[in-house]
């Protein structure tokens, strides 16, 4: 786009833009309680819908991209009727026959429970073993146990079961017991777990049991999430609020911000509920970052207004002034913020896309309210006390020493400022090289919650936790009983075996030679498929017969680890696969490998998509592309600021921190736009570009500064998310708009106070301004 078509493109849309939203300011400030009331309806009716706000914590749902390849999964695995239990691992001596005796008590007192169709402790395993001509199941306990002689026999039996190494670890101080829950992850389901903790609790008390299961995990990110919105939400207000107190020290300058947050909050989460639109592990975060997002406007309209008030403007005139000089900026920081977040929608994750969609609409909330609630807020409260600068001989405040000070200091060591900031960028985005993906859900808890221990637990004494299965088609309608393809299979298990993060692995032929241990004929696999009928063997063939499942587990590792091993483990099946053959990998640790695919792909597009759509907001506003890049420098030091001390830092990018830059994109742009801006009006007012830059500093950066606290302080409550990945979400955005707002406050004005940069930015500015005033 050309320079001149930009400038037309501007005339014609923002000078319209303006007038209109003045006068809409105009009928705020005239008729506040009208405008006051309409956002106190709007804000009562969606806060009653939101009563109504679900949660969704299915990890197959995550992205769209892989959706086919997902359901393709889905319907592998279906033909074999494989329910993922909850595991239960029960902690004690099973050399006593009290271990044995209370196990089978508490498996008892679990069947009860509603909703539990089936609880299977080790002594409610069977083995298979020739009849005759025929095959039967022989339970490996008739009763439990009550002499070492029956201890004994049982110990013999468990032995031929196919079950006996999933369900006692190899020390014998542990077992098994796999509970199948009605309802899922529904209201059912999470009453069951209830019911079944509190039994747990009661009978073997802390470290005598532990949960584990895609089941369980759902569970806790169900819990976890909804802990996390009931406390952090509450919070994270009670702390802008704070700051706001501390920075103003002025009702009007508090309930702005405040009454903004609150609306904003409540409209939009009332109006995903109205959609039906549930919180998700990603969405859970939105509550947090409106909080912290929507307060920014007020305050910048608040801090205008207040130096309005100061050099003597009566509260009337102080307000119009001060809409007047900020309908623009606001308007602008919005759009390019909306943009930042809007860059989801393009995402492949199904609750990343939805985050984008109801962060736009909140932000969109947000500047509507700042613009037309915050005068009216304004005219309805006395004006805040502040000493009159015009008319009486006052200190200047310590802030704005301060950042003058800065300025100056940043004016005489512009080259050192940006040497420093051209290393650190270039440090950073060596760390970005580093960056890493993360979607295995089982790694997002911190080390010693009740997830974290399960695992740990589990897959110290019985192997991995997460199922991985390997379904094997034939072709053809009874395929899989046949010698070679049950051969192949076993030379299958033997590829699997070897790999280091996978671990009780077992398939059609492992339950074969648990019944036949010598060489395998045909006349035995009819037997089988006779004794076995058309319903299946556990797991293990399709009813049809034409397909086989190989079940292994894999250990819980970063989801870069198991990509890799995925990829390896389908390359070397291959090459063992009987001809004619194909297969397909399912299961949990699949889905993860999809996932981080989504990531990856939706990370590198929602970058170039927003910060093209920011470019040319900002380049519209001022009416100069090259203007337009000059504020994009902060905020591309910020961006590879944030992913660097991630590379650096070893942060993985995850459901959470994966929208580190994106945000970073929407809210770092606003401090470069309030800068240049303010820069632009004290320019008007005949000052050189060298006081405009150091009177910028001390206007805009006070409110630039006040924000960034603010925005801190609100992501800083995430940093006590019992999700690790949230609260490394929190820790990073810190430091993410800590650097946006010290890069708009050091790098803008070192480039504006370069002899050559500055004389070209001064000409760019008055030619603009003679073209507005011949309009």
């Amino acid at each position: 786009m050309t320079q001149s078509k930009l400038r037309r493109i501007g005339s014609e849309v923002l000078k319209p833009l303006k007038k209109v939203v003045e006068k809409a300011v105009a009928f705020s400030v005239a008729l506040p309680w009208m405008i006051l009331i309409l956002f106190a309806v709007l804000t009562v009716f969606f806060g009653m819908k939101t009563t109504s706000l679900k949660f969704e914590t299915n990890i197959d749902n995550l992205a769209t991209k892989s959706a086919s390849e997902i359901k393709e999964i889905e319907l592998a695995a279906r033909d074999f009727s494989i329910w993922e239990p909850l595991y239960l691992v029960l902690v004690g001596d099973t050399r006593k026959l009290e271990t044995w005796q209370k196990i089978a008590q508490t498996t008892a007192n679990l069947r009860k429970v509603e909703n539990v169709s089936r609880a299977l402790s080790p002594l409610d395993s069977t083995y298979i073993t020739l009849q005759g001509f025929s095959i039967g199941n022989i339970p490996v306990a008739s009763a439990v146990p009550s002499s070492e002689g029956e201890l004994k026999i049982f110990f013999d039996n468990l032995s031929r079961s196919f079950d006996s190494r999933f369900s006692v670890s190899s020390s014998g101080d542990a077992v098994v017991v796999r509970l199948y829950i009605r309802g899922g992850l529904g209201s059912r389901g999470k009453k069951a777990i209830d019911g079944i903790q509190k039994i747990l609790q009661d009978e073997w008390g802390d470290g005598g049991y532990y949960l584990t299961g895609e089941l369980f995990l759902g569970y806790s990110v169900d819990k976890t999430v909804v802990a996390d919105v009931m406390i952090l939400f509450p919070l994270a207000i009670a702390v802008v609020f704070m700051v706001t107190i501390l920075s103003f020290r002025s009702v009007s300058g508090v309930l702005a911000p405040t009454l903004t947050v609150l609306s904003t909050v409540v409209v939009t989460l009332g109006f995903m509920a109205m959609l039906g639109k549930p919180l998700t592990i990603i969405s859970a975060i939105l509550p947090v970052l409106l909080i912290a997002m929507s307060s920014a406007d007020s305050i910048h309209i608040f801090s205008r207004y207040r130096e309005e008030i100061s050099r003597g403007s009566q509260k009337r005139q102080a307000i119009t002034q001060s809409m007047s000089s900020m309908v623009l900026p606001v308007v602008m920081t919005s759009l390019t913020t909306a943009a930042g977040f809007g860059s989801l929608i393009f995402s492949s994750i199904i609750p990343m896309k939805e985050l984008g969609y109801f962060s736009v609409f909140g932000i969109i909330y947000a500047m509507l309210f700042s613009l037309l609630a915050v005068p009216a807020v304004l005219s309805s409260l006395p004006a805040p006390r502040v000493d009159i600068a015009a008319s009486r001989n006052v200190e200047e405040p310590f802030m704005d020493k301060l950042l003058y000070r800065f300025s100056v200091a940043v004016a005489k060591k512009r080259r050192i400022v940006l040497l420093i900031s051209i290393a650190v960028a270039l440090v950073c985005i060596v760390g970005i090289t580093n960056v890493q993906f993360e979607s295995n859900l089982s790694r997002y808890f911190r080390k010693g919650s009740a997830v974290s221990r399960g695992v740990t637990t589990f897959e110290d004494r019985f192997g991995g936790s997460s199922l991985l299965i390997i379904a094997v088609d034939s072709g053809r309608e009874g395929g899989v009983m046949t010698v070679d393809f049950i051969r192949a299979l076993g030379e299958m298990e033997k590829v699997l075996d070897g790999f280091d993060i996978l671990s009780r692995t077992s398939s059609f032929h492992s339950l074969v030679g648990s019944i036949y241990p010598g060489d395998l004929n045909q006349g035995q696999i009819t037997l089988i498929k006779s004794g076995v009928g058309s319903s299946g063997v556990q797991g293990y063939v399709s009813k049809d017969s034409s397909k086989a499942a190989i079940h292994t587990y894999i250990r819980n590792t970063s989801t870069r680890e198991i990509s890799r091993t995925l990829v390896r483990v389908e390359r070397e099946l291959l090459k063992v696969l009987p001809a004619g053959a194909t297969l397909t990998l399912t299961g949990t640790p699949r889905v993860i490998q999809l996932h981080m695919e989504s990531f990856a792909q939706s990370q590198a597009v929602s970058l170039l998509f927003s910060a093209i759509i920011v470019w040319f907001i900002v380049s519209l506003m001022f009416l100069s592309i090259f203007i337009g890049s000059l504020a994009m420098l902060p905020l591309l030091f910020t961006i590879v600021f944030s992913l660097g001390i991630m590379g650096l830092t070893g942060t993985p990018l995850d459901a959470a921190t994966v929208l580190v830059a994106s945000i970073s994109v929407g809210v770092g742009i606003d401090y470069s736009i309030h800068f240049i801006e303010r820069v632009k009006y004290e320019l008007k007012s005949g000052n050189s570009l060298e006081k405009a830059s150091n009177k910028a500093s001390r206007t805009a950066g006070r409110a630039i500064l006040i924000n960034a606290i603010t925005l801190i302080s609100g992501f800083s409550i995430l940093a006590f998310s019992n999700f690790l990945t949230v609260s490394a979400f929190g820790i990073l955005m810190t430091f993410t708009m800590a650097a946006s707002s010290v890069a708009a406050l050091v790098i803008i004005p070192a480039i504006l106070n370069s002899r050559r940069l500055g004389d070209r930015i001064l000409k760019v500015f008055l030619r603009a301004d003679v073209k507005e005033s011949r309009q």
